[in-house]
């Protein structure tokens, strides 16, 4: 039987009927037993009415598994007499298997032989080692108020509109009142050659907006941060911005440029700054985002 597979955005939410996850227990593979069956599966099950496909494989693995804690990662849509979309989850805690059809739960190193669907789940399985040998950057998901979805976001793909994803912003401050500024290399996409904050960008999988600020300025600057100062918040449609200050002493020449990141840096004073920061040739949607604290 043919499976053919599709992007995730190449297929409408609405048609989506089925939910399947392909997931992992401290490192091995779960799969299910059905009571009137002695082969295994991997969880999943139809849409319910009124659910999101997200919900409806929260609660298959849930109901199917007994997990309690885990994170899900969309992979993609298939489609053999219907659209299902496939999910990676990594459960990190279990609880008692709730009361339903499913008799066991089983972990395994590979595959067994003895499967419900021996056609479709080891294609299911490559699909998500494939998925990951592409290195993918991962960010997680947050709800606008801040919590997080436990919902794995894939770089250069839509944000669905419940979700946000973290960004981070560093100034750097030196002791004597300067402000470091990096310019855009000009192969970047996006204002090249542009003047902007000494670092940032998006919050990766599993850390802390401050760890990826951090690991940002480091990155990008050579520097490591000892203490960083929160200054700002902003939640728009699909991101929460992060704002942070680092002061230092550091010697002015030992900045580090990343490459292909950054091609120049410059120590300002206040004035230069800000009359850099309202000219053409400072980033405008961080220009935009700053003066959008005093509105």
């Amino acid at each position: 039987m043919e499976i053919q597979l599709y992007q995730k955005q190449d297929v409408r939410e609405e048609l989506l009927q089925i939910a399947v996850i392909v997931c992992r227990y401290q490192g091995k593979w779960i799969l299910c037993r059905h009571k009137a069956r002695d082969t295994w599966e991997l969880p999943g099950g139809h849409r319910e009415e009124g659910e999101s496909i997200l919900e409806t494989a929260r609660r298959e693995l849930y109901e199917e598994t007994g997990a309690k804690t885990f994170y899900l990662i969309p992979i993609c849509v298939y489609f053999i007499t219907t659209y299902a979309m496939l999910y990676y989850g990594e459960v990190s805690e279990l609880a008692a298997l709730p009361e339903s059809e499913i008799g066991e739960i089983a972990f395994f190193e590979e595959l067994p032989e003895k499967l419900t669907y021996p056609y479709l789940h080891p294609r299911l399985v490559e699909c998500v080692r494939e998925f990951w040998k592409k290195e993918p950057e991962i960010w997680d998901a947050y709800y606008p108020d801040g919590t997080l979805a436990m919902v794995g976001l894939i770089r250069g793909e839509a944000i669905p509109p419940q979700y946000r994803h973290a960004v981070v912003d560093v100034f750097v401050m030196h002791r004597d009142g300067t402000i470091l500024l990096t310019q855009r290399d000009f192969g970047k996409p996006n204002f090249p050659g542009l003047w902007e904050s000494s670092a940032g960008g998006s919050v990766l999988r599993g850390e802390t907006f401050e760890q990826g600020a951090k690991r940002e300025l480091l990155e990008e600057t050579g520097i490591l941060a000892k203490n960083l100062i929160p200054t700002y918040r902003i939640t728009t449609e699909r991101v929460i911005y992060r704002g942070y200050v680092c002061y230092t002493d550091i010697p002015k020449d030992s900045v580090v440029l990343q490459e292909q990141e950054t091609i120049a840096f410059r120590w300002v004073d206040k004035e230069n700054f800000l009359r850099i920061f309202e000219s053409d040739a400072f980033v405008p949607f961080l220009r935009e985002r700053l003066l959008s604290l005093s509105d």
